[in-house]
């Protein structure tokens, strides 16, 4: 069997682009226990690529993960309320990506911050999603 070696490239350019919550996995590195965020984004040809991003699993107003939670819910949570993060899958929102390189050549795309989906108040350029088949 022949195999050809793609090179690995980012798919999008750095921006805001809408995206949908695919999944998040737990995962433990070697600062403990993380979130893997993964996000479906549309492309111009009609297909999804996923993206991705890490938050910790702290859950207070100060850490990326609440920050990103309540961008995806569209509302702030309350001292003491729980969140069940099987309620973010497949909720819209926007994704800003920024482009990693890679030890040893090649480029990903990689999820910097989100912002709710109907989140105008910003002064990065927007991307037209009226096509977004999400």
């Amino acid at each position: 069997m022949k195999m050809r070696l793609d090179p690995l490239l980012a798919q999008f350019k750095e921006g805001i682009y809408p995206a949908v919550v695919d999944r998040l996995e737990p995962q433990t590195g070697n600062f403990g226990e993380y979130l893997r965020w993964n996000f479906m984004v549309p492309t111009t040809k009609g297909e999804a690529i996923t993206v991705t991003g890490l938050t910790s699993t702290i859950f207070n107003n100060r850490s990326k993960f609440y920050k990103w939670a309540t961008a995806v819910k569209g509302k702030e949570f309350v001292d003491g309320e729980e969140l069940d993060t099987d309620t973010l899958h497949n909720q819209k929102c926007r994704v800003y990506l920024t482009i990693k390189d890679l030890d040893g050549g090649g480029s990903i795309n990689q999820v910097e911050k989100v912002l709710a989906a109907d989140d105008v108040n910003t002064d990065m350029d927007e991307l037209d999603d009226s096509d977004c088949p999400f």
